[in-house]
């Protein structure tokens, strides 16, 4: 009884696991314009503007593009440049470094 239950426990996690990890992750496209459409809400909202969490939220989704697809040459370098112009308008905003 134990081993059918063991069986069938392991084949719960080797089919699963891959099929739900599969569907949850999206392409570098739509990870991309995702981070993009955020990066819109912040710059026309004045009051996410002021908050410097909405600000680090916005570069961590382009930081995941970057580390998620690294060597995608559409929007690997399109998500540094903007991680970066991110950094200096917040810096522009804030005026602290870190």
């Amino acid at each position: 009884m134990l081993r059918f239950f063991i069986i069938g426990l392991c084949l719960c996690l080797v089919i699963g696991a891959p099929t739900k990890a599969f569907s949850a992750q999206k392409g570098p496209k739509a990870q991309y314009l995702d981070a993009y459409r955020a990066y819109k809400r912040l710059s026309r909202s004045p009051r996410l503007r002021k908050d410097r969490r909405s600000w680090i939220r916005v570069i961590s989704a382009f930081r995941k593009v970057y580390l998620t697809w690294p060597d995608n040459q559409k929007y690997a370098p399109k998500s540094l440049y903007m991680m970066a112009k991110l950094y200096r308008e917040l810096y522009g905003y804030s005026g602290k470094r870190q």
